[in-house]
């Protein structure tokens, strides 16, 4: 079983208009050595940043049209309360090592992200047009 401490974290940036990811076990952590070492094996022997990468860009699309709206009535703070609560969420649904709420949380404390830079992320394509970060 592993302890309830926050070892998973991510690396976010917007290059050339697609959001990158790079997945890491926190050196700070409060984990035994060995099972640090473990961590960092697993994650270099299964290639996860390259397979959460993938999975990140298709599972972000789902939240396409909450990010758009949270910024059209509420702006940036609006954006990253969606964000901050659906991490929320996930976290106590798979756990809070998962990739999923650790990637919510990061974009939620990213100014980029949350400041505009997840509309040419995550183009709107309905006819009402693109949100406006206010």
């Amino acid at each position: 079983m592993l302890p309830d401490v926050q070892f998973l974290q991510v690396e976010v940036s917007i290059v050339n208009g697609g959001l990158v990811t790079k997945y890491s076990i926190d050196s700070d952590a409060a984990l035994p050595a060995l099972l640090h070492a473990k961590l960092e094996f697993q994650m270099e022997a299964l290639s996860l940043n390259n397979r959460f990468q993938k999975d990140v860009n298709t599972y972000l699309v789902a939240h396409t049209t909450g990010l758009h709206l949270s910024a059209r009535f509420q702006g940036e703070q609006g954006v990253r309360y969606y964000l901050s609560k659906q991490a929320s969420v996930e976290s106590h649904a798979f756990y809070r090592n998962h990739w999923r709420p650790v990637l919510l949380s990061a974009l939620a404390n990213n100014d980029e992200f949350c400041e505009g830079g997840f509309i040419g992320v995550l183009p709107y394509g309905q006819a009402d047009g693109p949100a406006e970060v206010v």
